[in-house]
């Protein structure tokens, strides 16, 4: 009785590992640099390896150890990050769930492929990761005989999804061909302008009525020739798009796929909380593409999760409704507990203290304003969303909450019915071409300058009962000026109750066209998530609407804030000087979300350096670094006439020890444990320290 306790909350445990490690891959796709990131994983799946081991469970010890290697080799510099390392940990998650139960034959068998899989990649070894997910594994036990003929269905053909991939490969080529014959095109007309010029200049010139003629029929023949381009162009053009769309419908597969595994994944859930959940799947038969099912999973089991955990309360018994429908171009789902609703006033005190520089305004905000916050990790009962925001974002998706005291929350996640097509609109901002996903669009509008009201906070645009914070979109990318109109036009954009308002150069047109992913040279840039060919077959950049709002609440803190609030201290200048890269990475990403403006240095020498080009307001330097160590840097600091009062913090070691009481003698009051960090209580000194200074 005790072993099978034991069991029981041994795979509890486990399973709430393995949502955090599906959580922090996600946060991984946006954030590869980040080696916090990759220890934290490595730290968790030892963790889980030990435990697994003292429970009994080999295979789940075995394989956890065998994961191990990935992050390892990436910290090792064996190999760079990319996708497909994230999609082979994920696949490998999914085995160490089912590891979790019963262990057959079949899945010992496998355990050896599964630690072979990860040996591969570790060393650097060529590995293929097809056939190795469960879904792909069930569908091969459960495919009927391929010489068998089903005499109901005989008019119908089954194409397996490894021949759908090969096809869209090939359209892919196709249409970079489409490219190539299109400047050809171009090229064909400049020949033609040229012609035409010769042919006049040879009919003043005499050369003779054969010449002339000759000349002519060039001419001609190369008219039709190009006549007859554009037209095989045109149809080739509707040729390809036809494909593509037939292609697209060959990877689509029922929602149900994964709709009984939600349902068993809810079940464990509660069983492991004691509880009673019933989930009512509704649209099972609704279409999605193979690639945004595998990626909704994730979102979807937290979604659940949550829903179990926190959505239903205190009850032990609940039921979670899982509604899916599609309108043809895009996908619904949506998650309805019917527990006690979001505590928002909670929520909202919960925000305050985590982000003081935004106090003011989260009093202020309305509930459907402060859902953004159940994302931010640790905020609300919520916890784990943020990695549900993550996955969305990377499949062009939008999530939105409904919540009531009393009644319950629906939380809708809105998503692409295919991976390969999007639909949204062509804008110009800042005399540069850009397309904006139709899913975060509620509307577009025409107008007035003078209609827009100014206030301390930036303009607003007052859309019937609506005060619509306003920014044109061109100010979002660093060089690029807006056109300044009489009259406007601006797409008004949602996303978890924020609204705004983006001025644009003008709305070209709209349109539903392949999703291209962004090569890897162009992976880092955060404000654009894929491409699409225009009319002309230019690569159009297809914005990232949550990543466009991150940068404009930071715009728009830093600039009016410093306009309109005096005594507000963000985007203020902070050098921060550490030799250790992850104590640089972590506070500075600490700085810059708060709002201030940071520079690195890895030494007191290379700080120098620094401080002879740009003003800093204030300084924080480790204690102990190779070169030029922190009292040094201080002591060369004071000597500089304009340095004499700018506050600096020190982190070190050890409070209260030699190291302090040498700093103090030069009039150093602030300092940091390094071991003992608190990101709020830093903020708060900052703040304290700037406004005295």
């Amino acid at each position: 009785m005790i072993s099978d306790q034991l069991t029981a909350l041994f795979q509890s445990q486990a399973r709430a590992t393995t949502g955090t490690l599906r959580a922090l891959l996600v946060q991984a796709l946006r954030n590869a640099d980040d080696e916090l990131l990759w220890i934290r994983l490595s730290r968790m799946l030892e963790a889980l390896a030990a435990d697994a081991l003292a429970a009994g469970n080999t295979p789940v010890s075995e394989l956890s150890t065998a994961m191990n290697q990935i992050p390892a080799g990436l910290m090792e510099g064996r190999f760079s990050f990319g996708p497909l390392y994230v999609k082979l940990l994920m696949l490998l998650i999914e085995h160490l769930e089912e590891f979790l139960g019963p262990t057959t034959e079949t899945a010992t068998l496998r355990l050896a492929t599964l630690c072979n899989l990860c040996n591969r990649a570790y060393n650097r070894e060529s590995f293929s990761l097809k056939g190795f997910s469960l879904m792909e594994m069930q569908q091969q036990r459960k495919a009927p005989d391929a010489t068998k003929v089903d005499e109901k269905v005989d008019e119908s053909v089954q194409v397996s999804l490894d021949t759908v991939e090969r096809l869209g490969e090939q359209l892919n080529s196709v249409i970079v061909h489409q490219f190539q014959l299109k400047k050809n095109g171009d090229g064909l007309s400049h020949i033609e302008d040229a012609v035409r010029e010769l042919l006049h200049g040879l009919s003043g010139a005499d050369p003779g009525p054969k010449n002339l003629q000759r000349a002519e029929t060039i001419l001609k023949d190369l008219q039709t020739l190009g006549t007859g381009l554009k037209e095989d162009l045109l149809a080739v053009d509707r040729s390809s798009f036809g494909l593509q769309e037939e292609i697209a419908r060959l990877r689509m597969l029922p929602f149900h796929v994964i709709g009984e595994r939600l349902a068993t994944h809810a079940r464990k859930r509660a069983q492991s909380e004691g509880k009673v959940v019933e989930l009512s799947l509704q649209g099972q038969a609704t279409l999605l593409d193979k690639s945004i099912l595998e990626l909704v999973y994730l979102p979807l089991s937290e979604l659940v999760s949550n829903a179990v955990t926190h959505g239903i309360g205190s009850s032990p018994e609940g039921k979670v409704s899982l509604e899916c429908s599609s309108d043809g171009t895009s996908i619904r789902i949506a998650v309805i507990d019917h527990g006690p609703g979001i505590d928002f006033e909670a929520l909202r005190s919960s925000a305050a203290v985590a982000f003081p520089l935004e106090r003011d305004e989260i009093l202020a905000m309305a509930a459907e304003q402060l859902t953004r916050f159940l994302f931010e990790p640790g905020l609300g009962s919520s916890v784990g969303l943020s990695g549900v925001k993550e996955a969305l974002d990377a499949m062009q998706g939008k999530i939105s909450i409904d919540s009531h005291q009393g009644t319950g929350t629906t939380i809708v996640l809105q998503i692409p019915a295919s991976v390969s097509l999007v639909s949204g609109f062509f804008v110009r901002a800042g005399g540069e071409r850009f397309f904006i996903p139709a899913v975060y669009v509620r509307e577009v509008v025409i107008f007035q300058r003078s209609d827009l009201v100014s206030l301390p906070g930036g303009p607003v645009y007052p859309l019937r009962q609506e005060m619509v914070p306003v920014v044109p979109l061109a100010s979002v990318f660093e060089g690029k000026e807006a056109l300044r109109k009489d009259v406007e036009q601006m797409a008004i954009i949602s996303l978890l109750g924020e609204t705004w308002g983006l001025i644009l150069d003008t709305i070209v047109r709209h349109a539903t066209l392949g999703y291209k992913p962004l090569p890897d040279n162009l992976s880092s840039l955060r404000e654009v998530q894929g491409l699409v060919y225009d009319e002309k077959f230019n690569l159009v950049p297809i914005l990232s609407i949550p990543a466009i709002i991150i940068q404009i609440r930071r715009l728009r803190s830093i600039e009016f804030r410093q306009r309109y609030h005096k005594a507000d201290v963000s985007g203020r200048n902070i050098l921060l000087v550490d030799d250790s890269l992850v104590s640089r990475q972590t506070l500075g990403r600490i700085l810059a979300d708060g709002g201030f403006t940071v520079e690195v240095a890895e030494d007191g020498i290379a700080a120098l350096e620094l401080l002879h080009h740009k003003f800093f307001h204030l300084v924080i330097s480790d204690d102990e670094m190779p070169r030029m160590d922190g009292l040094t840097l201080v002591e060369n600091l004071r000597k500089e006439p304009e340095y004499v009062e700018v506050p600096v913090i020190i982190l070190i070691a050890e409070r209260g020890g030699n190291a302090e009481s040498q700093f103090r003698k030069v009039g150093i009051k602030d300092f940091y444990q390094k071991s003992d960090f608190d990101r709020h209580a830093l903020l708060r000194d900052i703040q304290r320290l700037l406004a005295g200074a």
